[in-house]
């Protein structure tokens, strides 16, 4: 009774994890190309890697799904002769996607849950200074982004009596960008994602990501103050304090300082595509592309399982 199961998350494995190669082969092979766009089109170039393997296997079984329904007949036979015996390879590539699948899924429970309940003692401990931000009672100087639905910006009291004016300029343009652009949540969605991945194409993407996202708040940063350099400065002023340990926040005083000064001091004006939304459609087109080749779809996706049951 356990063989149709194993096989077919195998099967599901398999094309989520080729999907996740692919992935890191096109990264690879792009990585010059993706290092001369904009940090903000680095890190949606990023997340949709990041999202693709996920892509795939919903479509997947989104586009089974659907060529059963349409071919009630074909059902039995697909149950009966696509699906043999478990190999060893199909049952470890099984037990794999299932673990990382329900490890990264327990991971972002348990940081959705504590992000919530520091975000409830933030609110407790803090005193609001307009509409976003919050002021904490502590003297290590400390900013950074928390919330998903509703991000407020937390600068305590030990940053506003030792940052100058301008570095304090800095970080509240930095921070007001992962607000205006929901950086919590996006890296919520892009670690679930991840979790389709094999697990070291997983840490170099999210390793990435992270830092692209840093990077493209301090270019926004820079552009609204109108000073990249001084920007610079302030992180390099900054890059001795720590990013409170905060799931899912994110912050100026975060790593990766020599990448993000170096993006910043780059003399070259980068295109800031491809845009969210073309990438948003290019995923519906290939969703609808699934669902449209359903019937071959499901044929290849049985000649895997077919492979991988030996």
């Amino acid at each position: 009774m356990m063989e149709l199961p194993l096989v077919f998350l195998a099967g599901i494995a398999a094309v989520s994890f080729g999907c996740s190669l692919l992935s890191a082969t096109a990264l690879g092979l792009g990585w010059k190309r993706l290092g001369r766009l904009a940090p903000a089109a680095q890190s949606r170039v990023l997340l949709a890697a990041a999202l693709a393997p996920a892509l795939a296997s919903f479509s997947l079984l989104a586009a089974m799904g659907f060529d059963l329904a349409v071919h009630l007949g074909a059902a039995q036979q697909c149950l009966v002769y696509a699906f043999g015996p478990p190999s060893s390879l199909s049952a470890g590539l099984a037990i794999l996607w299932t673990l990382r699948l329900g490890r990264q899924g327990w991971v972002a429970l348990r940081a959705v849950h504590h992000t919530r309940s520091i975000r409830r003692t933030l609110e407790c401990v803090s005193s609001a200074s307009g509409a976003v931000t919050r002021i904490l009672p502590v003297d290590e100087p400390q900013a950074f982004v928390v919330g998903m639905r509703r991000p407020r910006m937390y600068l305590s009291r030990g940053l506003l009596e030792s940052a100058g004016s301008g570095d304090l300029e800095s970080v509240m343009a930095h921070e007001s960008y992962h607000i205006e652009h929901r950086d919590p949540l996006r890296r919520l969605i892009a670690s679930i994602g991840l979790a389709f991945h094999l697990p070291g194409i997983a840490f170099a993407i999210e390793r990435r990501l992270a830092a692209t996202m840093e990077s493209a708040a301090d270019a926004d940063a820079a552009r609204a103050l109108g000073d990249a350099p001084r920007v610079a400065e302030a992180l390099v002023r900054l890059a001795r304090l720590r990013l409170a340990q905060v799931p899912l926040g994110v912050g100026m005083l975060g790593s990766d300082l020599e990448f993000r000064v170096r993006e910043l001091l780059s003399p070259a004006t980068r295109p800031d595509r491809p845009a969210a939304a073309l990438l948003v459609a290019a995923a519906a087109i290939g969703f609808a592309g699934a669902l449209l080749a359903a019937e071959p779809v499901h044929t290849v996706f049985e000649s895997i399982v077919r492979l991988l049951a030996g």
